[in-house]
């Protein structure tokens, strides 16, 4: 991702953390040509995958492209005022303390995340209402371990941001937000869950130095 300075991203972080206060004008310039420039490229990527897919497959390709324009854009709302609130409200920090409950969580609900790695063969971005209980599942234990957290406004603000991705699938038409039952689990994985697992990390990746970083592989990932 050459369009975004992550040593620079990191470092105002770091002086927010120190009590200096979030640089809210550099979200928003990362909001501005960085994101306009990657925003195509995630596209391309995404139309060049489709050779490799189904065709059940290639027809989600664009909702996904869908949640991904729609996430940037709950970001980058008002001078990405969003992600400053958050980071100012402690969100990053609420994740980290609770990382381990929410893999604990995650790990016990859907089994399969274990052992994603081992399969040759998923079902990509495919939402049909098993796949949308699994999404829903990681957001219940993200939610359920958040809610612990002494500032609400980062849970809020989570809240907000997966009901915005989530409006732009299938699943808030297949399913309400609803939970797995123990015989609904099943041992194969699916690619929203790999797909919001690839996008955690890299997020977490992107907000924490490689040493503080190191709670979140341990933990989720």
């Amino acid at each position: 991702m050459q369009n975004f300075d992550f040593e620079e991203i990191q470092k105002e972080l770091f002086l927010s953390k120190s009590g200096k206060g979030v640089n809210s004008d550099m979200f928003q310039s990362y909001c501005g040509q960085p994101m306009a420039r990657s925003l195509p490229c995630v596209k391309n990527f995404l139309e060049a995958s489709s050779q490799c897919l189904e065709e059940e497959e290639q027809n989600s390709l664009n909702v996904t492209m869908s949640m991904i324009e729609s996430a940037v854009k709950f970001i980058c709302h008002k001078r990405a005022r969003r992600i400053s609130l958050f980071l100012l409200s402690n969100g990053m920090e609420c994740l980290k303390d609770h990382a381990s409950a929410i893999s604990t969580c995650i790990n016990t609900s859907i089994p399969e995340i274990l052992h994603m790695n081992n399969q040759k063969r998923f079902d990509l971005i495919v939402f049909n209402h098993r796949n949308c209980q699994k999404i829903d599942q990681i957001r219940h234990c993200i939610e359920k371990e958040m809610f612990k957290c002494p500032n609400p406004e980062p849970l809020r603000l989570l809240e907000n941001f997966m009901s915005t991705i989530r409006k732009k699938t299938h699943c808030h038409r297949v399913s309400k937000y609803s939970l797995l039952s123990g015989s609904e689990r099943t041992n194969s994985p699916s690619s929203p869950l790999i797909f919001l697992f690839f996008l955690l990390h890299y997020f977490l990746g992107l907000f924490f130095s490689k040493s503080d970083n190191d709670w979140w592989r341990g933990g989720l990932l």
